[in-house]
């Protein structure tokens, strides 16, 4: 992704630390939607929970990367897994 290491290269030490902080950030929310695949979910989330895989899905790069830390998409899809408190078992 970088090219270059951040030992030759320090000034890319923080670049790498963000795109691995948003990495992180990615695998976890991929986690707790694949986890909400245990759940009774309508038609209607169940869509909705692949199309939010499909966008975290792919061929990251540090642009796209550094596009997901500008947008709303990490606050938009942790807003949608609280709404399925509705469906977890009692």
């Amino acid at each position: 992704m970088f090219g270059q290491s951040w030992q030759d290269q320090p000034k890319l030490t923080a670049p790498i630390i963000n795109a691995f902080r948003t990495m992180k950030d990615i695998q976890e929310l991929r986690q707790l939607l694949e986890a909400s695949a245990s759940l009774s979910l309508p038609a209607i989330q169940s869509g909705e929970r692949t199309a939010w895989l499909d966008a975290l899905s792919g061929n990251w790069t540090r642009e796209s990367l550094d596009q997901f830390d500008r947008s709303r998409t990490s606050a938009s899809i942790r807003v949608w897994l609280r709404g399925l408190a509705a469906y977890l078992p009692r």
